[in-house]
């Protein structure tokens, strides 16, 4: 994956603001891109972020996830673009292991990572709330949920790590099996990726970037790079271990992999079918430093965004 023409460069994160907690005390409980490039953050108590987060010890010793909490817990929905646009409470949420995301119209999609499925009757990890946060509908949308991302049209896009793919918690046909799924505002399936013969199946959907117009993506155990549009996938062989990717015309940026290179960037170029590395480096904060293994990284069409605890960067691959 290099050629001749590939050089050492480096993209540099600018500051673009910070999460604050809606209210003193409250601790971040997850945090997701939006369709518009708002940041989308879930509080709470630190008491009912451990109560999100509850796992169960087997007689074995082994710890296993609670999709559903032991208790109702009170978060709050805050969404920022840069600085707090709204707050949103959701009261006795019951879902575990969340993550949020806008739908229109003000409404909002929380996300429970894991579900468990008992015979033909799967616990619901999925609830969509009003702008005021009353909960109107809940559905089903699979185990091991790694990714989920919304567009402004209500689309519902849920990549899925390997135990939502191949199996666990009673499903013994996972809706994750494909990878990559698509959902309609209300919860209901319309599309399952079907990967082109040279891209192979997914087996975890390490990267995920949807836009209204394009989604890509990035995956184990091949890690092709693959558009999809109308429906329709096409991909790249490219080889690279990466946890987000921002693709701008026919340039793209890989961003992460293991250990030591989770702020690493290598940057492609698409052509004819293939893709030509000219460029790897690392993603550094804005005084020139690496960014460091606890950050958090997203692409959005050209944009890589980036969260540092509470402290949210950007960069633009247009603009590179």
């Amino acid at each position: 994956m290099s050629n001749e023409t590939e050089r050492d460069t480096s993209l540099v994160l600018r500051r673009h603001g910070r999460l604050a907690p809606p209210v003193e005390g409250d601790v971040l409980v997850s945090a997701d891109l939006g369709p518009q490039g708002t940041m989308v953050a879930l509080w709470a108590r630190p008491e009912d972020r451990e109560a999100l987060f509850g796992r169960t010890r087997g007689s074995g010793g082994a710890s296993f996830p609670d999709p559903r909490t032991a208790r109702p817990v009170e978060v709050r929905v805050a969404e920022y673009a840069p600085r707090m646009q709204r707050v949103v409470t959701l009261r006795e949420l019951r879902i575990g292991f969340p993550s949020v995301q806008p739908l229109p119209d003000g409404r909002l999609l929380v996300v429970g990572a894991r579900c468990r499925r008992r015979g033909g009757d799967p616990e619901h990890n999925a609830a969509v709330h009003d702008p005021d946060g009353t909960p109107v509908r809940t559905g089903v949308l699979g185990d091991g949920i790694e990714h989920v991302r919304t567009t402004t049209a209500g689309d519902v896009w849920v990549g899925y790590f390997d135990e939502g793919v191949f199996g666990n918690l009673g499903w013994d046909d996972p809706i994750g099996a494909p990878g990559l799924v698509r959902f309609d505002a209300d919860l209901r399936q319309t599309w399952r990726y079907e990967p082109p013969e040279e891209a192979g199946f997914i087996a975890d959907c390490y990267a995920l970037n949807v836009t209204d117009t394009e989604t890509w993506t990035c995956y184990y155990d091949a890690f092709p790079v693959v558009r999809i549009c109308d429906g329709r996938a096409e991909a790249w062989p490219a080889g690279v271990p990466a946890q987000a990717l921002a693709v701008h015309g026919d340039r793209v940026a890989l961003v992460g992999g293991y250990d030591t290179d989770h702020n690493r960037v290598v940057f492609l170029e698409r052509s004819a079918g293939k893709a030509a590395t000219t460029g790897t480096g690392r993603v550094r904060l804005p005084d020139g430093s690496p960014a460091p293994a606890q950050t958090r990284f997203t692409g959005h069409g050209a944009e890589l965004h980036a969260l540092c605890g509470t402290d949210w960067y950007r960069a633009d691959l247009e603009t590179r």
